[in-house]
């Protein structure tokens, strides 16, 4: 059955066409094909879930350090926040504090200088 001009091909269908071959051997390698393509559809499919299932777990697992490290960065601008306006306030205070001693220094010089001027006046 095997022509020159067909090579391989023929060779391939060869057992097919061969009157040896059954019935029952033609159904039972059918079955066991279809075994096994369903086997492997099953461990393939169980694969496909384990790797979705890991991929889910470490995306838990990311979501969860960006959550840490977003409280953590939360938490140190709060604390800024808190030093910056304790820092601020004493620095109002602190210019508040100038000013009244600027002023009281003022109003010294300026009676100094009243002071001056009387005695300037008394003299000539």
């Amino acid at each position: 059955m095997c022509s020159p001009d067909h090579g391989s091909r023929d060779l391939a269908m060869e057992p097919l066409i061969s009157p040896r071959v059954r019935v029952e051997d033609v159904v039972v390698a059918q079955r066991q094909t279809r075994t096994f393509e369903s086997l492997l559809a099953r461990s393939l499919q169980t694969e496909s879930e384990q790797k979705v299932e890991q991929v889910a777990k470490k995306a838990e697992v990311v979501q969860q350090l960006i959550l840490e490290q977003l409280n953590r960065f939360q938490q140190q601008q709060e604390t800024l926040a808190a030093k910056t306006t304790e820092y601020l306030q004493q620095q109002y205070e602190n210019q508040v504090e100038l000013n009244t001693k600027q002023a009281a220094l003022s109003a010294q010089l300026e009676e100094q200088q009243k002071a001056l001027v009387q005695q300037y006046q008394l003299m000539r």
